[in-house]
């Protein structure tokens, strides 16, 4: 994928909050401001434990997938 630019993010295509997948393969680089603002219109706001700890280990399961979970 790369690095992202000025005004870029990464996400999963279909989102995460749709599918609950973290498969390499639906990663890409997206458009910030409609990224986020789409993903904030996608859900419903709910107020939850910080998630940030677990940035690192979702991120080195991407980094490490072998394609394991691509068949679910």
């Amino acid at each position: 994928l790369g690095p992202v630019g000025e005004g870029q993010v990464y996400g999963f295509t279909p989102a995460y909050c749709f599918t609950g997948r973290m498969e390499a393969r639906l990663l890409g680089v997206e458009d910030a401001i409609a990224h986020l603002v789409f993903l904030a219109q996608a859900q419903d706001h709910q107020l939850v434990e910080d998630f940030s700890a677990a940035t690192a280990q979702i991120a080195a399961q991407i980094a490490t997938d072998d394609g394991e979970n691509d068949a679910q």
